[in-house]
Order: C-alpha cells, then sequence, then structure tokens
C-alpha cells in the first residue's frame, strides 16, 4: 500500500477525541473533511460501488479496511492532487486536537485488519453484506 493511500484511510477516519467540546472543532477542518469527501467522490464518479465502500469504510474501518483501501487504488485516488492535499489537511488540521499516543500501535492494528479482510476485486459482493 502506498503510503499517499494510507494518509488518505488516515484522514478519512480522524475524528476529535470524545472528551472535546464541539465548540473547540476549528471549522477548518469540518471544511477540509467535506473536501476530502467531495474529491474523493468526484474522483469515483464512474463507480458508485467504490464510494459506497468508502463511506462504510468511515463508518467502520476496522471491517472495511482493505476494501476501502481497494477502491482508492482502483480509483487512483491516491495519485490525485486534490485528494491527497484534502487528505493532509484533515490530518494537520486534527493534530493539535488529537491525545498524545503511540502511532505505532494504530499502524499494528491497520495491519493486523489489512491482513484479515484480504483483497476485495468485487466491490458488488460487499453492498448486500449488512452492516454492524
Amino acid at each position: 500500500m502506498s503510503e499517499n493511500t494510507a494518509t488518505i484511510l488516515d484522514a478519512l477516519v480522524t475524528d476529535v477525541t470524545p472528551n472535546m467540546s464541539s465548540n473547540m472543532v476549528d471549522e477548518g477542518l469540518i471544511d477540509a473533511r467535506h473536501r476530502l469527501k467531495t474529491a474523493i467522490q468526484t474522483k469515483m464518479a464512474d463507480n458508485p460501488d467504490a464510494w459506497a465502500m468508502i463511506q462504510r469504510y468511515s463508518e467502520d474501518p476496522a471491517n472495511w479496511y482493505g476494501v476501502a483501501r481497494d477502491a482508492l487504488n482502483q480509483a487512483e485516488a491516491a495519485d490525485d492532487p486534490e485528494v491527497l492535499a484534502a487528505a493532509r489537511d484533515v490530518l494537520a488540521l486534527a493534530e493539535p486536537l488529537q491525545p498524545e499516543g503511540d502511532p505505532q500501535d494504530q499502524l499494528s492494528e491497520r495491519e493486523i485488519s489489512d491482513m484479515a479482510m484480504g483483497q476485495a476485486p468485487h466491490f458488488e459482493e460487499y453492498l448486500d453484506k449488512p452492516e454492524a
């Protein structure tokens, strides 16, 4: 997986910690997240099934990681400057709001999830899968 794909996937699930009050959330973060999702959706305009997988990943990253990664790769979203810039903006704006932690822990969880999910060449088979 490319570093750009990982950046986009991280940005899609970056959120403010639950103990932060909503008035502390920077409007820039909200705007950047919206730009990211809009850019990805535009990139996947010819494949609505892939966009559906990205939406499911945003809601349940542990179960949809491998499928979302494949959807981004098929759409060549990781090579799109607009998508990548929006993802980096989300991460940069969210960073001061995140608690201190070891980023290696997240990487290990992602690697485990990736290994468990395997490859998903056809998104259609996941559309009827009930959400958890």
